[in-house]
């Protein structure tokens, strides 16, 4: 009985290490957004203060003017002024328009207090087009109406901080420009001097910012670091958190959910190689279900912890063939593969080798059921040519070897032999069947009969 050649199996090294992740260590300033905007808060609250108490020193001596205003007062207010050219009061000095004894018109008013306004006047307010000095705070140019700034203006505080906009009722409110002097630009929508929405640009030693607001709070960003890293998409005041997309300076880029700065929940990486991750994320690392793909057809699906992938399956499309891994624990236990020369294995794995029960079909149609070990047929097993043959029995190293049955084809002598096998040859006492009833005791050695009992 001539021996049988089998295919090798052929397997293939799966084993290849993620890439490795680009950290985030990248937030929004909270320091610097906070100090500017603490900063543009405390100006406009000292320079408020001191302009009401101006205004209600104002307002204060204009109701008393008014309350004693009859037409004795206003007649010698009118002459007092007609012999002066400018009115001495208890609270300042006024030069300029009166209409019988009314300031209407345009003039300057010094207050003892040093502040001065420049501009229009009506029935004793700051009423039109006008400018207002106050020591050690600042200007204001621009609308007033009775009394209060109100209309487009424009505030410069002494520090350098500017607000350009519109006021109502000496706050401001409506579309306008606030400047720090450290170049933090607030550009939108004030309400009671809050910024309420628009956008915040600002630079510093980690990069440039454009910050959208909402309801008076952020709800955007648009950075760029430093480094060249760039962010675009939702934060907070103090750090990234929701969805948005960030490019590195190595052309890594990440597209999804963000918490404390750092990538959590769902999102994809993608690496300059063209390696993507798209799945659950968790402090910057791989955390959950998901799916990492190597290339077009390399990818694994299932279960990933602190970016080592311990369960599901794992797909190769090589030149050696298709090979699909069940991988447990982060070990293959099983895989479907079929060969470049058409063989197929589907069955066991351990330790990156074949072991357990299997199916393997040859690419010269012969076919394997049995057992497997160290990519090997071990044990029992049937083994069926092509020709009709068949082999049931043990094996060792990927031979017949121990008890086992022999199956001649259809088209030789014999029908079975049954015995015992050495390294793929009968070798010892074996059962020669001529037919299903008719057989012999037989020796044999190296795969030779050596004796006939009769």
């Amino acid at each position: 009985m001539g021996k049988k050649k089998q295919d090798e199996i052929i397997v293939q090294e799966t084993e290849k290490p993620l890439e490795d992740n680009s950290i985030i260590e990248k937030a929004l300033p909270e320091q610097e957004y906070n100090k500017s905007k603490k900063n543009m808060r405390k100006k406009i609250a000292l320079g408020m203060i001191a302009l009401l108490a101006i205004e209600v020193a104002s307002a204060a001596f204009y109701v008393n003017t008014i309350m004693q205003d009859n037409i004795h007062h206003r007649v010698v207010r009118e002459v007092r002024y007609q012999i002066d050219d400018k009115l001495v009061l208890k609270t300042g000095t006024f030069t300029g328009d009166l209409d019988f004894g009314v300031f209407s018109g345009n003039g300057e008013f010094i207050f003892d207090t040093g502040s001065v306004y420049e501009g229009e006047w009506a029935d004793n307010y700051f009423d039109g087009l006008g400018k207002l000095q106050v020591p050690s705070e600042g200007v204001y140019e621009g609308k007033f109406i009775n009394g209060l700034k109100s209309g487009k203006g424009t505030f410069t505080w002494d520090d350098g901080d500017i607000y350009e906009g519109e006021w109502k009722n000496d706050q401001m409110n409506g579309q306008g420009i606030y400047t720090t002097s450290d170049a933090v630009v607030y550009s939108g929508t004030f309400e009671n001097n809050s910024f309420k929405e628009g956008s915040c640009e600002f630079s510093n030693d980690e990069g440039t910012y454009s910050l959208t607001f909402a309801n008076n709070a952020i709800s955007n960003a648009e950075i760029k670091y430093a480094d060249g890293t760039k962010y675009s998409g939702v934060c907070s005041k103090s750090d990234i958190t929701g969805s948005g997309t960030m490019v590195f300076i190595n052309e890594d880029k990440y597209v999804g959910e963000f918490e404390g700065n750092k990538r959590s929940g769902k999102g994809v990486y993608t690496w300059k190689s063209g390696a993507s991750y798209d799945g659950d994320w968790l402090n910057d690392n791989m955390n959950g279900t998901g799916t990492y793909t190597y290339s077009k057809n390399n990818y694994a699906t299932g279960k990933f912890e602190e970016n080592i992938f311990i369960e599901g399956s794992y797909h190769i499309l090589n030149d050696f063939g298709e090979y699909t891994f069940t991988i447990k624990n982060g070990e293959p236990t099983a895989v479907e593969m079929t060969l470049a020369n058409g063989t197929t294995y589907s069955g066991g794995m351990s330790k990156g080798k074949l072991n357990g029960t299997a199916q393997i079909k040859y690419s010269n149609g012969d076919k394997y059921s049995g057992n497997v070990t160290d990519n090997q047929k071990s044990g029992q097993g049937t083994y069926v040519w092509t020709s009709g043959a068949t082999y049931e029995g043990n094996w060792s190293k990927d031979r017949m070897h121990g008890s086992g049955t022999y199956s001649y084809p259809k088209n030789q002598t014999g029908y079975q032999l049954t015995g015992e096998f050495k390294e793929g040859r009968p070798n010892g006492e074996c059962t020669y069947y001529v037919s299903a009833s008719e057989y012999y005791k037989t020796d044999w050695s190296n795969g030779k009969c050596v004796k006939v009992y009769e």
